[in-house]
């Protein structure tokens, strides 16, 4: 335990020194801005229109429609991020316009503009497939007309590089049922050490001055190590 309660004299240190080194506003930082996603695929397009330069979309004029998802699907309509995933046949640079997310209202008006690029991707070595996302608001804001929303249109940019279409995702921020035991569990369970100023001087630390100095800085350390308590 006095081990244990060093090293935590050793995060509080730390965590002093980290304050020292910032001014200026209020901060504060956490581990994952977008918190806990559930994910689920809402793709209906299947065979070879999933293939930008199939005969599907290659006509006289190049037609890149792969699908449309309504307002009235909430899921779709309140999820934090659209997603997709696709392979692409050969190289492209990363300005390569891929995908066109498209905004109508209840006029048929709209049809903004919201692309993504192969560098606006990531890209998986292992399965050679690349997946983007853009923020579902982000769209639905583009809408310029003023009007309702009614649904947004998913298409390929263009016919080359060959882009093959794998999912077209929804990603939303779990809800947490507060009555679900379950639910309110820590996933990992983390130790809680109690130690006193008189602990953190015999480790070393100037508690008073850490104290004065904490008091005196506009910053807030979130620090996702186990709770250190004073007593």
């Amino acid at each position: 335990m006095k081990l244990g309660k060093r090293i935590l004299a050793g995060v509080l240190s730390t965590a002093v020194f980290v304050s020292a080194c910032i001014s200026g506003n209020l901060t504060a930082f956490a581990d994952d801005a977008d918190g806990d996603l559930t994910e689920k695929s809402v793709l209906t397009v299947k065979g070879d229109a999933l293939i930008s330069n199939s005969s599907e979309h290659v006509g006289e004029t190049y037609n890149g429609y792969l699908q449309t998802v309504n307002a009235t699907n909430t899921d779709y309509i309140e999820s934090k991020y659209l997603s997709v995933k696709y392979s692409v046949d050969g190289e492209a640079a990363d300005n390569t316009d891929v995908f066109n997310f498209q905004p109508f209202d209840t006029s048929w008006g709209g049809w903004d503009d919201n692309i993504i690029t192969i560098g606006d991707s990531t890209y998986d070595e292992s399965s050679k497939t690349y997946t983007a996302k853009i923020p579902t608001q982000k769209v639905i804001q583009s809408l310029s007309t003023g009007g309702t929303i009614n649904g947004i249109n998913l298409s390929f940019c263009q016919a080359e590089p060959a882009v093959t279409l794998i999912d077209y995702t929804i990603l939303t921020e779990k809800n947490i049922d507060t009555t679900n035991e379950a639910d309110r569990q820590l996933e990992t369970p983390i130790d809680l050490f109690y130690i006193t100023g008189s602990e953190l001087r015999e480790a070393g630390v100037d508690v008073d001055a850490t104290l004065r100095l904490t008091l005196r800085l506009p910053f807030i350390f979130i620090s996702p190590k186990p709770i250190l308590i004073l007593g």
